[in-house]
Order: C-alpha cells, then structure tokens, then sequence
C-alpha cells in the first residue's frame, strides 16, 4: 500500500538523517578542539549541534532531560555522607591500583603522566631560555660561548615559530574543510528529501 511505501521511506530518511547528524556532530566536536587549540574560544559559541525537532520526534515530548530542571536536587546528610564515602573509596582503590600496576607506573614516570605526546603538545612548549638570559647577564660581558647558544636559541626559536604558523595554517584549512564537508552533507539530504516529493 501507499502507506506502508511512504512509511518505508520516511524510515530511510529518518536513519539517514540521523547517520548525517551524528557525522555532522562529530565535525563541529573536531572545529571546536580546533578552536580552542587555536584560542579562539569566542568562536565557539557559534556551533550549535544539530538535532531532530520535536515534530520529528513527538514521543521527546514525555522524556525530561537534566537541562530542564532548573531546581537543585535535594540530598539528605545521610546521602552527602554517603556520596562523599563512595568518592574516597574510589580515589583509594584508584591510587592503590595505581600503585600495584608496575608497568602504568613505569610510564607514568617515564612520560610525565603523558602516554601519547603529539605534535600539537610539541608545539605549545617554548623553547626554554638559555640561563644568562634568565640571570639578566649584560651583552657586553657575554663570551663567545653565550653568543653561540644565543644564536643557535634564536633560530630555535624562529623555527618553532615557523612550524606553529604552519599548524595554524593547517588547522584553519581543516576547519574549512570540515564546514564545507557539512555543507555538502546537508545539500545531500536536502536533495534527498526533495526526491522523495
């Protein structure tokens, strides 16, 4: 019957369109990660996660979600008591388990508590200051050894600069990249939905 077909298709367009907003969601989670390592947090406030609307999901209308209770839940003495005893035992079992695995310790001190180092933390650390520099030790009592970590500090200094413009650079053709995959994204299911009519 008619029915049954158009419900069929509406079935179809209803998973597609839910594949397609969680591709999307997952773009704009990747811009956001961009952003903030670009410190542009102003930015942020302008991606919105796309979702279903209440009419194409009327049975959202009986679900109450944590955001739309605007009072504090109440907890008796007992239950803090209770709630904070759960906490440090918790955290005991945690460092105790901590403790106990060698090797998660092992890597925890050989990586600074860092299991993966990437480019981008490579990138955020400056290159440290050669120790005159630090001391305030006048130019003209520098010797020929000061001079020469100078300048080798300096071109360290230039190339990292160099390389973080580079990432910059990179980052911000891969947030465009992204909107224009969700652009192409919603032209898809908009054509989609137009031959269906």
């Amino acid at each position: 019957s008619h029915e049954r077909c158009f419900n069929k298709q509406f079935d179809e367009v209803y998973e597609r369109k839910a594949i397609q907003l969680g591709e999307i969601r997952a773009k704009l989670s990747r811009i956001r990660k961009i952003h903030k390592d670009l410190q542009e947090p102003h930015l942020l406030s302008d991606l919105i996660d796309p979702k279903f609307d209440l009419d194409e999901e009327p049975e959202q209308l009986f679900i109450v979600t944590d955001n739309e209770i605007t009072v504090e839940k109440y907890f008796s003495p007992d239950q803090l008591a209770e709630i904070q005893s759960k906490r440090l035992a918790d955290e005991e079992r945690q460092r105790k388990e901590k403790l106990d695995n060698w090797r998660v310790k092992g890597l925890d001190d050989m990586m600074g508590g860092v299991l993966e180092i990437t480019k981008e933390d490579e990138l955020k650390k400056d290159i440290p200051k050669p120790a005159f520099l630090l001391t305030g030790k006048p130019l003209a009592r520098w010797t020929e050894d000061d001079k020469r970590i100078y300048a080798e500090y300096e071109c360290k200094v230039k190339e990292l600069n160099e390389e973080r413009e580079k990432y910059k650079k990179f980052l911000e053709s891969d947030i465009k990249k992204m909107y224009n995959q969700i652009d192409e994204i919603k032209e898809n299911f908009d054509e989609q939905i137009t031959s269906l009519f």
